[in-house]
């Protein structure tokens, strides 16, 4: 594989499911007529994002003043966002917020895949399945958990949910949690608050074990 030669393009959007991925595949990434279809999937994929719905819709104006609040899918403005982002106080209050809601309700993610939100989720893998099959494209899962209590991390069940659902389909899975686990959250979060996206430590991480899987199965 050394010396082969790759072309990588990269469609991903910050605040993509895989209902919006399996669009973005059809309409914009199969007329590059990939070999390979690499999705990273975040425990929060199956909560509902109209962006990709409402892009041709939106004025420029809106597309670069509007940003969306990850962990409750919310949009705000992106200065409110920053304003937020950058106050010691309300990232206490947030933090605090979520540990609250963990401990008096049942897990919200546990709840999320047991619910009628997972079912666009599923059908979209199946349909990217279908669309690889028919044109000869290798698919790949990378499963990014969420970053927090790696030490007492309870989300297995969501993980293995996934997984389960992307094998099916012919996707090759790589779930990161255990390359993760051997290190603290903090070690691997973008910002403190953001218990979805890594940062460059992570992202090393990823890239290191997924080259290392796909040069083991061959596909590369």
């Amino acid at each position: 594989s050394k010396n082969k030669k790759f072309e990588v393009l990269n469609f991903g959007v910050n605040g993509y499911g895989t209902v919006q991925e399996l669009e973005v595949l059809k309409v914009k990434a199969l007329k590059f007529h990939p070999d390979m279809v690499i999705i990273a999937y975040a425990m929060n994929d199956p909560l509902y994002s109209d962006t990709i719905i409402d892009y041709f819709k939106q004025t420029e104006e809106r597309k670069q003043n509007m940003c969306k609040v990850q962990s409750i899918n919310l949009r705000l403005p992106c200065w409110l966002i920053s304003s937020i982002d950058n106050t010691k106080t309300a990232k206490f209050v947030y933090s605090a917020w979520i540990n609250i809601k963990a401990r008096f309700k049942e897990d919200f993610f546990i709840e999320l895949y047991k619910s009628m939100k997972w079912e666009p989720v599923a059908e979209s893998l199946q349909e990217i399945g279908i669309i690889a099959k028919k044109n000869d494209i290798r698919l790949v899962m990378v499963i990014f958990p969420i970053l927090k209590n790696f030490e007492d991390y309870k989300w297995e069940y969501v993980h293995l949910k996934v997984s389960e659902e992307a094998a099916q389909n012919d996707f090759i899975v790589i779930d990161l949690l255990d390359n993760y686990k051997g290190y603290k959250e903090e070690e691997l979060k973008i910002t403190k608050t953001d218990f979805w996206h890594p940062n460059k430590l992570g992202h090393q991480i990823a890239a290191d074990v997924i080259y290392e899987k796909l040069i083991n199965l061959r596909v590369i």
